[in-house]
């Protein structure tokens, strides 16, 4: 099993990273922190039956996108991706959240999302798996969620986008997942800085 995690060295994206290597797997752990990845990598590789390569991108940059695709794709077809890369923005009532951060959140979020699926699926083996996270945020409203429900409902589309016949994911599995809010170093840290900083790896139960 080959897999693509991107967002591999966050919580959900290296929870992933470690399921999938334990089985067994090939896993490539993406993130645009290349110390994160190479710390899950170590701690997978060392424990773990699988194999796994860390290597830094930023998603919403397509050349990035295509290189992790193509180091993704020296193994084999890719059985599953794992579309983790996220950021929340600052929080901040609509009318005051600043355009270039709104522009930054959906450039990984909605655009990463997009770019992994135009350059990944043709590597993608028949009856494999391909999952977007996205958030909550998009289904029920958060009290200065900023971006997030747009981005989320980018994400979204993006999953439903794969059954239109122009942009067919051929026999791939697609899932969007929204997780809820959860005390991890990236939302404590983005959201609510008066709770104090909060370190990777600290967050709670998937």
């Amino acid at each position: 099993m080959n897999a693509i995690i991107t967002g591999g060295g966050g919580d959900i994206g290296s929870a992933c990273a470690r399921l999938l290597a334990f089985s067994g797997g090939n896993v490539l752990v993406v993130d645009a922190e290349l110390e994160a990845a190479e710390q899950v990598v170590r701690e997978i590789n060392e424990r773990a039956e699988g194999r796994a390569i860390a290597t830094a991108a930023d998603v919403s940059i397509a050349a990035d996108v295509q290189r992790y695709v193509a180091q993704a794709a020296t193994w084999g077809p890719v059985d599953v991706i794992v579309h983790a890369a996220g950021i929340a923005g600052p929080a901040a009532p609509l009318h005051e959240f600043d355009e270039a951060e709104f522009d930054r959140v959906m450039a990984v979020n909605a655009r990463g999302t997009f770019l992994g699926l135009k350059y990944a699926l043709p590597f993608v083996r028949d009856g494999g798996a391909i999952v977007n996270i996205a958030s909550v945020s998009g289904i029920a409203g958060y009290p200065s969620a900023g971006a997030s429900p747009d981005d989320t409902a980018a994400t979204r589309t993006n999953s439903a986008g794969c059954s239109a016949p122009r942009l067919s994911c051929g026999a791939a599995r697609r899932f969007s997942a929204t997780p809820a809010w959860r005390r991890s170093w990236r939302a404590r840290n983005c959201c609510w800085p008066a709770a104090g900083p909060v370190s990777r790896g600290s967050g709670g139960a998937l």
